[in-house]
C-alpha cells in the first residue's frame, strides 16, 4: 500500500513531465506502480499486485477489459521524465496486432514492465525529498494536475530562479513563472491559446490541488498593459507543516512517506498515586447529612448520644455508619 504522503526527489519533482495521450488516472496508475517498484527495488519485468494497486489508488470495482486495454495503450505510448512509463507487456495474438498482457498469477500479481532509470530517478538516494499526497491520485482529474503539484513541490522548497521571487517564507510562496514554462512543465497543446490556458486548465489544476490536499494553490494570469497578453502567471503557494503531518500519521499508526531521521514525540501519561484512606471527623460527616434525612427523634433516644452505642436500632431502622442515610428520601 503506498503512503499517505508518497516520497518524491526534489531534483525529480523539478524536472517531472509527462509527455503523451493520457487521463489524470492514467498518471495515477503510472506512479502507484512505479512507487511500489521503487519501494521492492525491483526493475525490468516485476510483479506487482493488482488488487494493491486498486487499495491504494482507492478503486472499489473492475474496469471492463475495453477501458483496461485502453488505460494499458495510453501507459505503452507514454512518458514520464523522459522514459518510459510502467506497463505491462505486450503480446502479438495470432497476426491481429499486440494486445497487452492481463494474465495474473494466482496472488494475484501482474506483470509490469518498469524502466530502471526511471526507479532510479524516483529513489531517494540524498534525503533531499518532497511528500506527494496520495489522495491527489486517488481524486484528480486533470491530467494536468499531478504534473503541477510536483512543480509546486518543488516550488515550495526553493528550486526556482532568484528571479522569479516575490515572497518566498516557511508558510508562503509568491513566484511569477513565464507562461511558456507552465506550457512545457505541463505538456500542453501547441493549439491551447492562453486564454484557454489560464481559463480551463491552471483554474481546475489549481481547485483540485487545493481541494484535495493541505497545500492551498492560486494561479492568476498577469497580462501586460502594453499588449493585453499574458505575460507570466503568478503561483502563490501556501505550504502546510508536513512536518506536523508526518508526526501526526505516525502517532496514529499510519504508513509514513520515507524514513524518518527522529522518532515520534513521547507523550508522558500523567503520574498516579495509590489512593489513601483519609480520617474524616463524625461531626464533619453528621454535618455533612442534610437536616431532612435526621434520623426522627425516638430513634436517636434509643440510640444514644454516642454513634457507638450499644443500644440496637428499631425493627424499622438500620444502623447509622459513617454518615449513611437511614431513611429513603423520595427527590
Amino acid at each position: 500500500m503506498l503512503p499517505e504522503l508518497i516520497p518524491i526527489p526534489a531534483q525529480t519533482a523539478a524536472e517531472f513531465k509527462v509527455e503523451g495521450t493520457c487521463t489524470g488516472r492514467d498518471i495515477a496508475w503510472a506512479l502507484a506502480l512505479l512507487m511500489q517498484s521503487v519501494d521492492r527495488g525491483e526493475a525490468g519485468e516485476v510483479l506487482i499486485s493488482d488488487e494493491r494497486t486498486r487499495e491504494a489508488l482507492f478503486i472499489k470495482r473492475s474496469d471492463t477489459i475495453e477501458r483496461e486495454n485502453g488505460r494499458w495503450a495510453r501507459l505503452y505510448h507514454l512518458t514520464i521524465c523522459g522514459r518510459p512509463a510502467p506497463c505491462v507487456p505486450f503480446e502479438t495474438m495470432g497476426g491481429q496486432g499486440a494486445w497487452p498482457r492481463r494474465h495474473k498469477t494466482a496472488a494475484g500479481e501482474i506483470s509490469v514492465i518498469v524502466d530502471q532509470d526511471l526507479v532510479d530517478a524516483f529513489t531517494d538516494r540524498s534525503g533531499d525529498v518532497v511528500f506527494l499526497p496520495r489522495r491527489l491520485l486517488e481524486l484528480a482529474d486533470s491530467r494536468y494536475t499531478v504534473s503541477m503539484m510536483m512543480r509546486v513541490l518543488a516550488w515550495s522548497v526553493g528550486d526556482y530562479p532568484r528571479a522569479w521571487k516575490v515572497v518566498d517564507t516557511a508558510r508562503k510562496v509568491k513566484i511569477r513563472v513565464p507562461l511558456q514554462v507552465i506550457i512545457e512543465a505541463l505538456d500542453l497543446p501547441a493549439s491551447m491559446k492562453p486564454s484557454q490556458i489560464a481559463g480551463r486548465v491552471l483554474s481546475q489544476v489549481a481547485d483540485e490541488i487545493t481541494s484535495f490536499t493541505d497545500y492551498e494553490v492560486t494561479l492568476m494570469p498577469r497580462v501586460a498593459p502594453s499588449t493585453g497578453r499574458i505575460r507570466d502567471i503568478e503561483v502563490t503557494i501556501h505550504v502546510p507543516d508536513v512536518e506536523a503531518t508526518l508526526d501526526a500519521i505516525e502517532t496514529a499508526g499510519g504508513e509514513l512517506g520515507g524514513r524518518r531521521k527522529r522518532k515520534p514525540r513521547g507523550y508522558p501519561m500523567p503520574a498516579t498515586r495509590p489512593a489513601t484512606p483519609v480520617p474524616v471527623s463524625r461531626a464533619a460527616l453528621d454535618a455533612a447529612v442534610p437536616l431532612s434525612v435526621v434520623p426522627a427523634p425516638d430513634i436517636l433516644e434509643k440510640m444514644g448520644d454516642s454513634s457507638n452505642s450499644t443500644v440496637s436500632p428499631g425493627p424499622s431502622s438500620t444502623a447509622v455508619e459513617y454518615g449513611l442515610r437511614q431513611n429513603v428520601i423520595e427527590w
